[in-house]
């Protein structure tokens, strides 16, 4: 059967590909006689936990290899949203918690506890929780970027797809690696890379960066001035591989990584009419927009600056974290089957202060303390049953227990102080199973099943501390009803889930080698709690339900003109269930949120991608995706939404194209040049589509140059991200209390990179 998917250039890895990319202009260029081109080199992937060619894979997936980590500046997760098409990330705190959206499916949540839409997969280990993914990246052999819902090999809370990063394990040779760069902001990056075999059968691999910023992105006019954030960041990794006989290998990986930094901040505006008391409504919100002149918060605050990096921020929003975790990875043999067990530990924790009501005053500011441990155990087992059939199965286990404390100070506004606390245990074992069969020459059955058990465990809530004995969270008139502690809201509960994933499949080969492949698939996220906001109402702590969406698709990958063009296009339908997301409860004193089910959601998507190699050394890349979101109607104490709204995080639109020139000075020195330009439509950021929080469309422009010899061994790069010093809004809110915030990615920054390989 592997004769089916015959690999198509003689490169082994992803990480071959070592082109530069430049701009979608140099298009013009068409005229090139194809006779010139090269091939591409192959791209091996194992989005289903074999090695696979990317174009052999019936599934829509990105590969991102260690040279394009590296020459387009992927730092940290982040950074992906504007590379793939249909896929959006946003973070809820500058710098803390990425969220992921594939296909306009993520998740609308902030709550540490909540499981992520989109599988987070680091060597195969799954990690819980979005608020893992803080730490940089580096020496990675590449990235996988996997749409659409893999129920079935990956498991629950993967319905909207899947991430695998995928680090660089040891080998058999001596290597050395290390950088050194410098930019704006005061910014210092030093990445380090050893590699080292010990004897014929034991290799050992360290990697570690340091990051310091000594001046941030934001101006604070309160701190006279003060730059915030600053970050102090490193982490380190350690791995070792046994070749224990010919059949048993062994890898075993450490990591870790700690912060001690300094927060983004967020843009303030407000939502009261300046001057009116009792506070109303301004004009300009109840008709969507945000006016500085004539809105403010209930001090009469407004930020009228029109800079999203300078305001009157009264904290420098401390951050730590620390993260340590082991992979231990066994491969073998047994009774004709290769068998992998992959074993995980993780243990996260941070801290850090949140100005919530991005102004000079106390009003709403949450200092979050949450602490993660994590263990997970898979063991699957591949077997070729016959020359056209290839079978895999498996079991999984993971427990993880998540633990929140969230200090809140509403001193100033309600003239008293909270506590959020919450203790979630869960536990999760499935069992799976996925066949591939060849039925004839050119057509290829694939089927695949897991059956997942879950149970969840919460205990928390929210106490008004009342340290004054004044509180106004009670009532609004502050008539100091009481003294001491009292609770808001109590929850002890737990929830336990079973479901069935699917996915039935078919590819055909016969059309010159190019692949066309369907698919209908189901895929799941399990129930949960709200733990980590402000909660008034028991009802806010209530478990939502499991969600589940199926998912029709239709695509094919093509290569053509002598393998000089790559073109891959998919068309797919999601039938969406019991969507979780957020809708606003205005029943209490002011407004609160719940985490709920939405009942349905339909989503109807197209995707392209095409690379094109006219001659050695030039590259064009181009991608699109468009989507049409329908969200069911849903109820809210303010009244019904009628079906029709778009789902959060869901651009319509999304365009990206990148081109890199690779030319040679004499016989001495190479150079590579590199632009790209990416468009994102404007999106709405939660369920209710409030114009107030819609970010607009925007395009982004990143260049890099850099300057090495023939052998590749010292580099000097040069680069700019955001080179137009756009604007972009990654996230926005209202906290219901007069104000709100806007949520920026960076600025235009520049910078320069020195490194050295040494084989």
């Amino acid at each position: 059967m592997n004769d089916l998917y015959e690999n198509k250039a003689n490169c082994m890895r992803v990480s071959c590909g070592r082109k530069a990319y430049i701009s979608a202009s140099m298009i013009a260029l068409s005229f090139v006689s194809l006779a010139s081109a090269a091939e591409f080199e192959e791209i091996i992937v194992t989005a289903q936990k074999r090695e696979q060619s990317l174009q052999d894979v019936g599934i829509s997936v990105a590969a991102f290899s260690s040279e394009d980590v590296r020459t387009q500046r992927i730092l940290n997760p982040s950074d992906l949203g504007n590379l793939v098409p249909n896929f959006a990330v946003k973070e809820v705190n500058p710098g803390q918690q990425p969220i992921f959206t594939i296909r306009g499916v993520g998740l609308n949540d902030f709550s540490v506890n909540n499981n992520p839409t989109v599988g987070i997969y680091v060597d195969e280990a799954f990690l819980t929780s979005s608020a893992q993914l803080v730490t940089q990246l580096y020496d990675l052999e590449r990235v996988e970027v996997l749409k659409g819902p893999q129920g079935t090999l990956y498991g629950r809370n993967t319905t909207a797809g899947a991430i695998n990063f995928i680090t660089a394990k040891p080998s058999d040779e001596s290597e050395f690696f290390a950088s050194l760069g410098y930019g704006d902001y005061e910014t210092a990056e030093t990445e380090v890379m050893v590699n080292l075999p010990l004897s014929d059968s034991v290799s050992i691999r360290f990697a570690g960066q340091v990051i310091h910023q000594s001046e941030g992105y934001w101006t604070s006019r309160t701190l006279a001035g003060e730059s915030i954030g600053e970050r102090d960041a490193f982490s380190g990794r350690l791995q070792l591989r046994w070749e224990a006989s010919d059949i048993t290998s062994v890898n075993f990986k450490i990591d870790g990584g700690r912060s001690d930094s300094e927060l983004g901040q967020n843009e303030h505006f407000g939502t009261f009419a300046a001057g009116v008391f009792p506070f109303e409504t301004c004009a300009p919100v109840l008709a969507g927009r945000i006016d500085p002149a004539q809105c403010v918060d209930g001090f009469g605050y407004s930020d009228d600056d029109g800079d999203p990096f300078e305001g009157d921020w009264n904290n420098d929003s401390h951050s730590t974290y620390d993260q340590l975790g082991s992979v231990i990875t066994i491969d073998t043999e047994l009774a004709g089957l290769e068998v992998r067990s992959v074993s995980s530990y993780q243990n996260y924790e941070r801290s850090f202060l949140q100005d919530v009501d991005s102004g000079p005053f106390v009003q709403a500011e949450f200092r979050l303390n949450d602490d993660i441990l994590q263990y997970t155990q898979e063991i699957h087992a591949a077997a070729s049953v016959s020359e056209s059939l290839d079978s895999m199965f498996g079991l999984f286990y993971s427990y993880d227990e998540v633990d929140i404390n969230t200090d809140g100070d509403f001193s100033q506004l309600f003239l008293t102080k909270t506590l959020i606390s919450a203790h979630q245990e869960t536990r999760s074992a499935a069992a799976f199973s996925n066949v591939n069969w060849a039925i004839s020459d050119a057509w290829v059955l694939n089927l695949g099943a897991r059956f997942t058990w879950e149970e969840k465990e919460f205990q928390g809530g929210h106490v008004d501390l009342n340290p004054f004995g004044s509180s106004c969270l009670l009532s609004l008139t502050c008539s100091p009803g009481f003294t001491g502690p009292i609770a808001l809201t109590d929850q002890d509960d737990s929830i336990s889930d079973t479901n069935f994933s699917w996915k039935i499949g078919f590819d055909y080969l016969g059309w010159n080698d190019n692949l066309i492949y369907s698919s209908v698939a189901r895929g799941y996220k399990s129930g949960g709690y709200f733990g980590s906001g402000f909660t008034s109402s028991n009802a806010q702590l209530d478990p939502f339900k499991p969600e589940e969406l199926t998912a029709y698709e239709l695509g094919v990958k093509s290569s053509h003109f002598d393998e000089t063009l790559r073109l891959n296009a998919s068309v797919f339908y999601y039938d969406y269930v019991d969507v979780q997301t957020f809708t606003a409860l205005t029943g209490a004193a002011v407004v609160t949120l719940a985490l709920s089910n939405v009942e349905s959601a339909e989503i109807l998507g197209f995707e392209a991608d095409v690379w094109w190699r006219p001659i050695d050394g030039l590259d064009l890349k181009a991608s699109v995706g468009l989507l049409d979101t329908e969200l069911g109607s849903f109820v809210t104490d303010s009244g019904p939404v009628a079906q029709g709204n778009e789902l959060p995080d869901a651009p319509s639109k999304t365009f990206s194209a990148m081109a890199g020139y690779e030319f040679f000075i004499g016989n001495k020195l190479r150079v590579a040049a590199v632009l790209d330009a990416n468009y994102t439509d404007e999106t709405f950021k939660e369920a209710v589509n409030q114009s107030l929080l819609k970010a607009e469309d925007y395009w982004l422009m990143n260049a890099r140059v850099a300057f090495s010899d023939l052998s590749e061994s010292w580099e000097l790069a040069l680069w700019g991200k955001n080179l137009a010093d756009k604007d972009v809004l990654s996230h926005a809110f209202d906290n219901g209390i007069g104000s709100g915030g806007r949520v920026y990615q960076a600025p235009r920054t520049f910078g320069m990179t020195l490194s050295y390989r040494m084989l």
